[in-house]
């Protein structure tokens, strides 16, 4: 842990901003290992739903239209709720292009929750196909409607506002004890050039004990209280998830077949029933040593 801090000058406000909770599936995912994606994949074997009226969803089609999706979700009991409560918050979904995916930071994902302190949206990537695009979608969709993921994204920002306090005024303190006073105005700063970056390397590498002890005490509230919010989070989703998948199963004789065939010749990243290690092992920036299980 100090380590990362006495070599880093990124633990500061603009930083940890920008890590806040504005991407879920990305999940993600935004940075994390593709749980779910299969958007460019081998074709697998046909799967069709059909309804109670004799029409047809094909779960190998493409995205169609978002309607299309919505509806899908909605045959079983657990998606036709969460529809219901996703369209009464009025979350905007739009499709996710290129330029977006780069700006969101997620490589692969086929759904993304995005919410940064204004208005939250969903962005869905239409070259997946139906049958794959619905899972993360209704993973996204947990997530949109989860008042925690909101209040996440406040608690995170004031803890890494926190954190940005302490490290300027050990800063300030380190930086008037060695009279290089020309530093302090660029302690605000939310980039420093070339020169700065390796006087203030240099000086917080000679920071005292206490000061390190202050510093690290620091992150590790931060860092503890994005493991524990972001585990929590994507617990509740999973846990929906489950029972989402479960019941698609009992509604879809070819829908476990069509999975097994993805995971087989797609590497496709989906437990039936996700296990916290499996969790841990998706999103690797929630340290479990911090988790209660």
């Amino acid at each position: 842990m100090k380590k990362i801090i006495l070599l880093s000058l990124c633990f500061t406000s603009f930083f940890l901003h920008a890590q806040s909770w504005r991407n879920f599936g990305g999940d993600p995912d935004h940075h994390r290992q593709s749980r779910r994606a299969t958007g460019h994949g081998l074709s697998v074997s046909q799967c069709i739903y059909r309804d109670y009226n004799g029409s047809a969803i094909e779960l190998n089609e493409k995205f169609l239209s978002f309607e299309t999706a919505l509806d899908f979700i909605s045959i079983t009991k657990t998606g036709d709720e969460l529809v219901r409560k996703f369209k009464e918050k009025n979350i905007n979904i739009s499709l996710l292009t290129d330029a977006g995916r780069r700006r969101l930071g997620s490589s692969r994902a086929a759904a993304i929750f995005n919410f940064a302190g204004k208005r939250a949206k969903v962005y869905v990537d239409k070259s997946f196909e139906l049958g794959i695009l619905a899972i993360t979608l209704f993973h996204e969709m947990v997530h949109a409607i989860d008042p925690l993921a909101y209040e996440a994204y406040f608690q995170e920002v004031q803890e890494s506002e926190n954190y940005s306090k302490v490290w300027k005024e050990v800063m300030t303190e380190a930086i008037v004890r060695e009279n290089q006073l020309d530093l302090l105005d660029t302690l605000d700063q939310k980039e420093f050039n070339r020169d700065q970056k390796m006087r203030l390397d240099e000086i917080q590498k000679r920071l005292t004990y206490s000061e390190k002890n202050k510093l690290n005490d620091a992150n590790e509230s931060y860092q503890r209280l994005k493991s524990q919010l972001n585990y929590q989070i994507e617990r509740k989703a999973f846990d929906e998830q489950n029972i989402f998948l479960k019941e698609l199963k009992s509604i879809i004789p070819c829908f476990e077949s069509y999975i097994e065939e993805h995971k087989k010749v797609n590497g496709l990243k989906l437990e039936w029933s996700t296990s916290d290690d499996h969790i841990f092992k998706l999103y690797p920036d929630i340290n479990k040593n911090y988790i209660r299980l």
